[in-house]
């Protein structure tokens, strides 16, 4: 399967997360791309997404 992570990381800890899921990815033998939220995203036609998840941050107060 392929799998596309899209994710936001405004102080990189998101994108360490998106990072230890890509490993789990790769590791059960699946391929894994990831596309950090900076500009517009396009995507080729010929990757066909079944299911989307997409990371942002999380503010605690």
């Amino acid at each position: 399967m392929n799998v596309i992570i899209i994710y936001f990381s405004q102080t990189g800890n998101t994108e360490k997360i998106a990072n230890r899921i890509k490993g789990g990815i790769l590791e059960s033998g699946n391929k894994c791309k990831l596309i950090p939220i900076k500009k517009e995203i396009k995507l080729k036609e010929s990757e066909l997404i079944f299911h989307l998840s997409m990371l942002e941050h999380v503010f605690l107060y």
